[in-house]
């Protein structure tokens, strides 16, 4: 299942992510926003609309609090990452990981064709991968214990397959 497009990981979310925060936003505005959608990141967005960068809990962390700049004052210009790195939504959830791990990025954003779709976290990658692993733990469990121990063991299985395959291809 690590070879399924980032796409459908894009889809189970409940948000896509897309929400964004002028350039000349203060970052109290953005974290304000961030808490508020309980998002570890906000694109930023120039005055034409243009997206020009992303503003993580590492920047807070790094660029305003380490730094002793003041929230209420500091433009989102001055502490955003820019040139943010994007995948299409096509490409795989473990090439995705892979990019995540060897840059050290803990968000990624997702574009279809030129536009951004939306954005995945590693949590989000790593929860999608947990998810898989968990339903086939079950699935193999559940055909070990069908086929050992019932009579009707064909169309309970054949019940439990339905089931999974349900869960593996429904949009959470």
């Amino acid at each position: 299942m690590i070879d399924r497009p980032v796409g459908d990981v894009l889809k189970g979310k409940s948000s896509p992510n897309l929400l964004s925060v002028a350039s000349t936003a203060t970052v109290l505005e953005a974290v304000a926003l961030m808490d508020e959608k309980g998002l570890g990141s906000v694109l930023v967005r120039d005055s034409g609309g243009k997206m020009v960068g992303i503003f993580t809990e590492r920047d807070l962390m790094r660029r305003v609090v380490r730094q002793g700049r003041d929230p209420k004052s500091t433009p989102m210009s001055a502490v955003m990452s820019p040139d943010v790195r994007q995948v299409p939504a096509t490409e795989s959830i473990v090439e995705v990981l892979r990019i995540m791990v060897e840059h050290g990025y803990r968000h990624m954003l997702v574009a279809e064709g030129a536009k951004p779709a939306g954005v995945v976290s590693i949590r989000d990658l790593m929860s999608w991968l947990i998810l898989i692993a968990v339903l086939v733990s079950a699935i193999n469990a559940t055909v070990r214990y069908l086929v050992s121990s019932s009579s009707n063991a064909w169309l309970e299985l054949q019940w439990y397959l339905f089931s999974a395959t349900f869960l593996l291809v429904a949009p959470w």
